[in-house]
């Protein structure tokens, strides 16, 4: 199945006598759009089903009765994995399941906080190195 092209013409171009100029690529503007993208790029949506899986686990975590990631149990030692514990117990006794699923709030915290501290950096320093702004001046940096 082809994507079809989309075109977008300037004023200047039709004045000039210019043809329509082809879109850098598909454009993807409706819900239905990224589906049937995702379903023709077979890695795209295994990628997109095991962040959302990770993401979702991640969130869920503390709503699901398991056995604390963090309390140690002496007596569960290197248990093979039971129906107690579906994927056995580590040397201190935790519960390898429960730490599996709880692991990822803490990978999400450390994402979302990253990403918005590089937005907030981006956003105020971007324009120095080459506009010539007033932020262009290293002591303007401390001044928001």
């Amino acid at each position: 199945m082809s994507e079809p092209v989309v075109h977008r013409q300037v004023e200047s171009d039709v004045e000039a006598g210019g043809g329509p100029i082809p879109a850098a690529g598909p454009v993807l503007g409706t819900t239905w759009e990224f589906l049937n993208f995702l379903g023709s790029r077979k890695s795209f949506a295994a990628g997109y089903i095991i962040v959302i899986l990770t993401a979702v686990s991640g969130l869920i975590a503390p709503l699901l009765p398991l056995h604390s990631p963090l309390d140690a149990d002496a007596t569960a030692y290197l248990l093979a994995p039971s129906w107690t514990h579906p994927m056995g117990t580590d040397a201190a006794g935790l519960d390898i399941f429960s730490r599996v699923l709880h692991a990822p709030r803490i990978d999400l915290f450390i994402a979302l906080v990253s990403t918005l501290w590089a937005a907030a950096v981006g956003v105020r320093w971007a324009p120095s190195p080459a506009s010539g702004m007033p932020s262009a001046d290293p002591r303007a940096w401390l001044h928001w």
